[in-house]
């Protein structure tokens, strides 16, 4: 029996992730759950599997897993059209946005008469990619102008810190806003964001007046460099790609039917997503070190990305050089505001995140569980979990260190391996967390979209050159 390609496994744990996140709209619902579980099952099951087999990573899509991702990615406009809360705060009409939704959908007929054994031409390919990212952009805008303030604390946070940190002041100091959560555990809440969003927030305020401005051009960028890490400028093995394949990573990012309120709430994930495709796209391209100062930025925009220092490091192999630059660029990021008032950041940042108490709605196994069973989950699991990964990922890497022939098959094999712990460590972690809501598993969307790019340039590298 052949192996089904890694691409297509990938993006399908990237739909199914999606889809559970469009259902739920980010928070607790069954069908959501069993969903998100089963897409974590296939994920754990191929991660051990490309261990066993590594040849089941290098299997070239066939024409029906084509298909399969073609009809998905097609279902993701679809899917937002028939939403009629695709949007949480909508001041004006949802039509601009439509038509950008049906625009894609016309859009992506253009792949099928290239699914067989006809190709397009890299002219065509390039203007059909950039016809998706011209929608991405004109759509992103229009669901800032029709929602310009949302009612969640996450944007009024980032709005206000960014203006702070404009004027001179540390937003760590003294910033709070009405807490908005439906079940409201506190009055305010402080500026709990990384300063690397912060950071983010400023250029998405003096771009647009808006900090979602950096969300929306993180997602160009993040598709950009998805494509970038899939497709092979040069090479037989590449010509021979259908654009889908090479495209789909990225589409299965900017289409994804849960994007809108992403946007719309100015939930941050866009930004470590960007700057993770950016780091394995320097990396795979031959420049380890930009790669590693990526990570380091990375590093500095959200509290959950401390798993990308080992993660990195090992699966693609850094050297003293990578490593030091990449934590040296994380304590520069930090450094600034740590030295100002490193009790207001700590306080901000970490100590009030950890008393926060499990929330109901969340869209995890803990709350299922406690339905199921009237006791806590131990959410220690996330943490145990994801560390698992994380060690079984740095001892595979040492093998694949020995094993992959020429410098370019092992850097390529290694950001594939990446790709696959990346998007398993952090399902799992939020998974089996005492919270996880859209912009979580938008994330984890958008890592398994990366491992399916990942793993198609690992294929073009061995088939490139293969002695």
């Amino acid at each position: 029996m052949r192996p089904s390609s890694e691409l297509g496994v990938f993006l399908f744990v990237s739909f199914l992730v999606s889809f559970a996140n469009e259902i739920s709209h980010g928070r607790y619902l069954g069908p959501a759950v069993a969903c998100l579980a089963f897409a974590l099952v296939v994920l754990a099951w191929r991660f051990v599997a490309a261990m066993a087999n590594p040849a089941v990573a290098r299997e070239t899509p066939a024409k029906l897993t084509l298909w399969l991702v073609w009809c998905a990615v097609a279902s993701m406009p679809v899917t937002a059209l028939l939403d009629p809360k695709i949007l949480a705060h909508p001041h004006t009409s949802l039509g601009a946005l439509r038509a950008f939704e049906g625009a894609s959908l016309l859009l992506l007929v253009s792949y099928l008469p290239f699914l067989g054994a006809r190709s397009d031409s890299p002219l065509v390919r390039r203007v059909r990619f950039a016809c998706f990212g011209a929608i991405t952009l004109v759509a992103g805008a229009a669901i800032i102008h029709i929602s310009p303030a949302p009612g969640i604390d996450v944007w009024d946070l980032q709005m206000q810190a960014a203006k702070a940190l404009l004027h001179g002041e540390n937003p760590y100091v003294g910033l709070a806003v009405p807490d908005t959560t439906p079940i409201h555990p506190y009055p305010t809440v402080p500026y709990v964001y990384a300063p690397g969003t912060l950071y983010a927030g400023v250029i998405g305020l003096l771009v647009g007046g808006d900090v979602r401005y950096a969300m929306l051009i993180a997602l160009l960028v993040s598709g950009g460099a998805l494509r970038s890490i899939a497709r092979k400028a040069n090479g037989e093995a590449g010509s021979r790609t259908a654009s889908l394949a090479e495209d789909a990573p990225a589409l299965f990012v900017w289409l994804m039917p849960p994007l809108a309120f992403i946007i719309e709430l100015a939930w941050t994930e866009p930004v470590q997503l960007m700057l993770i495709g950016l780091a394995v796209g320097a990396t795979v391209s031959g420049r380890a070190l930009r790669g590693a100062v990526l990570f380091g930025v990375a590093l500095t925009t959200k509290q959950s990305m401390f798993w990308l220092i080992p993660l990195a490091g090992f699966a693609l192999s850094y050297g003293i050089r990578e490593w030091l630059a990449m934590l040296a660029t994380l304590a520069l990021g930090v450094a600034p505001f740590a030295i100002a008032d490193f009790g207001a950041l700590k306080h901000d940042t970490f100590d009030f995140l950890v008393a926060l108490a499990p929330r109901s709605d969340a869209l995890g196994l803990a709350v299922w569980y406690k339905s199921a069973f009237g006791r806590a989950f131990p959410t220690a699991t996330s943490t145990v979990a994801a560390a698992l990964v994380v060690a079984a990922t740095a001892l595979y890497a040492r093998s694949l260190r020995r094993s992959a022939s020429g410098e370019h098959n092992r850097v390529s094999e290694g950001a594939a391996l990446f790709g696959r712990a990346a998007a398993l460590t952090y399902f799992a972690f939020f998974f089996f967390a005492k919270w996880a809501f859209a912009n979580y598993y938008f994330l984890v969307s958008g890592l398994a979209a990366l491992a399916a790019a990942t793993s198609l340039r690992s294929r073009y590298e061995r088939a490139s050159h293969r002695p």
